[in-house]
């Protein structure tokens, strides 16, 4: 090969270490493919048992309880704005609305302004 001899035995060699590894690839694809359906069905099994517990935890140790959310199922409680608390919202969107004028969404997102103080009542 490219100027060197080579015997029959090298030769044969060399291929057969190109088929050997083939099929070592082949077998372990096999294996990988039966390892993958495993997992999957080992997933779908947990999920199953995960919405189980789930009710369990909730049941056992009530839904908002420390224990529900150390097992991460706890429901975070929404909270409630008070009507000062949304009535400086609005003054703070108006204010941005103001301070950046009608533009585009990208821009949009860049712009912020703070509400206006409240004037304090004599």
């Amino acid at each position: 090969m490219h100027g060197t001899p080579a015997t029959e035995p090298q030769a044969e060699a060399v291929y057969q270490k190109c088929l050997d590894t083939r099929a070592t690839l082949t077998n372990l694809r096999g294996q990988v493919a039966a390892a993958l359906a495993a997992r999957i069905a080992a997933d779908a099994a947990m999920k199953a048992f995960d919405a189980g517990l789930e009710s369990w935890v909730e049941a056992t140790f009530g839904p908002t309880s420390q224990a529900a959310m150390d097992f991460g199922y706890a429901k975070k409680p929404v909270a409630k704005l008070t009507v000062a608390e949304k009535a400086a919202a609005v003054k703070k969107a108006q204010a941005t609305v103001k301070a950046r004028g009608v533009v585009g969404k990208k821009k949009r997102a860049a712009v912020t302004a703070e509400a206006p103080a409240a004037a304090p009542k004599s």
